[in-house]
């Protein structure tokens, strides 16, 4: 399936960062074509948990479309590609790949490398470049920007993930983000886009995320610490003048 976003441009682990924190010396990346592949190669693997390898040293999905189209050196573009296969994978658990041998390693939590949630996921991988900042500080801003466009467009057009439920993610994400700055760091990114000026999509997904909010506060005592969870989302979302 080919990216019709891909013209526009220009989805949490806990497990131990494998590259160096070490400083070292800016190079360009735009005159080093064997930095540029090793690179977004990397962001494939320890970000996009994803393999063009059929024999890959760690649990990884396999992207099959993308295996057919590579190219000889790796770019941005290649990434929004395999970004957009995994997106929309209706079961990534059937494109799991895992190494059987003795020098495998498994990285991630399976439940994280087969996540089926568009949000979630978007989610996780903004968040697993950023813990990897400094190894993949040349593109760092520029895949940044990646998940959060395509975020943007799940949100502007629902439609492409038929059969979920992208309210409730954010809503999730909302409360997990209480306790992972990371985490809201990234909804910071889309609010600051979408809510200025408020678009008619994130008007609607907010709609939609305080109709679940308000089914989940019914249950709760005024004094539980659930309602208060729920309180505080609220209280984080106003400074955002377009949700008061």
């Amino acid at each position: 399936m080919s990216n019709p976003f891909l013209i526009l441009s220009d989805s949490s682990s806990t497990s131990t960062n494998p590259y160096s924190t070490s400083s070292s010396k800016t190079v360009s990346i735009n005159n080093d074509s064997s930095l540029s592949s090793t690179i977004y190669k990397d962001i494939l693997e320890y970000v996009l948990l994803c393999t063009i390898d059929e024999e890959p040293s760690s649990s990884l999905i396999y992207l099959a479309e993308l295996a057919v189209e590579l190219p000889d050196n790796w770019n941005k573009n290649f990434i929004d590609q395999a970004l957009f296969e995994r997106l929309h994978m209706p079961d990534p658990s059937s494109h799991l790949l895992t190494s059987t041998t003795k020098q495998s390693t498994i990285r991630n939590d399976m439940n994280i490398i087969t996540e089926t949630r568009c949000l979630h996921y978007l989610a996780g991988c903004y968040q697993r470049v950023l813990r990897q900042r400094d190894h993949f500080k040349l593109v760092l801003e520029d895949i940044r920007k990646l998940f959060i466009d395509h975020t943007k467009t799940a949100i502007s057009l629902p439609d492409l993930y038929d059969g979920q439920d992208l309210s409730k993610q954010w809503l999730e994400l909302l409360i997990d983000g209480q306790e992972n700055p990371v985490l809201y760091e990234y909804i910071d990114c889309i609010n600051n886009d979408c809510l200025s000026p408020i678009t008619d999509e994130i008007e609607n997904l907010y709609n939609s995320v305080f109709r679940h909010m308000y089914k989940m506060i019914q249950p709760f005592d005024y004094f539980s610490t659930e309602l208060i969870t729920y309180i505080d989302a609220l209280k984080y979302l106003a400074k955002w003048s377009g949700l008061v």
